[in-house]
């Protein structure tokens, strides 16, 4: 089920994040194993990040960005969301999983769900991120999505304070919807 306030898989719910949400967030965010992988997470990272981020989330006007949520214990686990770039027809994909969830296959299957949602009723064209050359398990997660290579680019991130070597990958909309088979509700 899908619906531009939350979509649902078989584990997982990803809502809307509300701001009494920002300290169970902000918890599992301040880690720096996560902060170093992503370019715009700064750390340490706080309530106030927490609540800047959810309020720019809920004022997107196009993409879509969600709380991840175990569904059994309704425990926020990660963020996973599109958001727009300075190209019309193109969107940033992002997504974290917070360290004691790993190995589960939580990553994949929120980041299918999003670009599913996003692809299906918003219509961009191209989605677009990158990871850091050492991040094997995003490269691998993002393959498996169906990202393909760009090449090699440098992003400035906010934890290290520096630049880092990433690989831009990109999924064409026209790609994904040969592979999936998904109609939103």
């Amino acid at each position: 089920m899908c619906t531009s306030r939350s979509i649902e898989t078989s584990r997982l719910e990803l809502m809307v994040p509300y701001k009494e949400q920002a300290g169970e967030l902000s918890t599992l965010a301040n880690n720096k194993v996560i902060s170093e992988r992503l370019a715009t997470m700064p750390y340490p990272y706080g309530c106030d990040d927490a609540l800047n981020w959810i309020t720019a989330v809920q004022q997107m006007e196009s993409g879509a960005a969600f709380i991840v949520v175990l569904k059994t214990s309704g425990q926020i686990i990660g963020c996973c969301g599109c958001g727009p770039t300075d190209k019309s027809d193109e969107i940033d994909f992002g997504y974290w999983i917070g360290v004691d969830f790993w190995g589960h296959g939580y990553a994949t299957e929120a980041a299918s769900a999003v670009l599913n949602h996003v692809l299906y009723k918003d219509r961009f064209e191209v989605i677009t991120t990158d990871y850091q050359t050492d991040n094997l398990a995003s490269a691998c997660i993002l393959k498996k999505l169906g990202f393909q290579v760009v090449g090699p680019r440098q992003r400035y991130s906010l934890a290290k304070q520096g630049n880092v070597e990433t690989v831009q990958v990109n999924l064409q909309r026209h790609d994904w919807l040969q592979h999936h088979l998904c109609t939103i509700a």
